[in-house]
């Protein structure tokens, strides 16, 4: 009788505590708050280890990520422009004084966003429809 009781106890309470530090930690790592940027310059990263801050989905590659950078120096992630877009919208960022890089899957690196020319037909990661 004991063992199936902490048996129950070890289903019902333990392993979904485990299950929820395990979710949290992996949370804080792929969601970083802002990463320092003093240069202002495209930062690297690699593939499914940093979520986008609007939408929360990890990035898989460099293939349509934008990185924001603000006035603070301080860089977001993001999967497509279009969330970088609607995040600065919901977080009332200006976007005076902001740096925005794109990756270009033409040139193969990131360029300007606010100088870059873009398609409107585009298949992006949330279907925003241009890239």
């Amino acid at each position: 009788m004991k063992s199936r009781l902490w048996t129950l106890v070890l289903v019902i309470f333990i392993l979904p505590l485990l299950g929820g530090i395990i979710f949290y930690w992996q949370d804080i790592h792929t969601s970083p708050t802002g990463v320092v940027n003093t240069h202002k310059t495209p930062l690297a990263f690699e593939p499914n280890t940093l979520k986008d801050l609007q939408c929360n989905m990890l990035l898989r590659g460099l293939e349509h990520s934008v990185q924001l950078i603000t006035k603070e120096q301080k860089t977001y992630f993001f999967d497509d422009i279009g969330c970088a877009i609607l995040w600065c919208r919901d977080q009332k960022v200006e976007l005076e004084g902001l740096t925005l890089w794109i990756y270009d899957s033409v040139a193969k690196r990131y360029i300007d966003a606010f100088s870059a020319y873009y398609s409107i037909i585009e298949e992006t990661p949330m279907h925003y429809g241009f890239g």
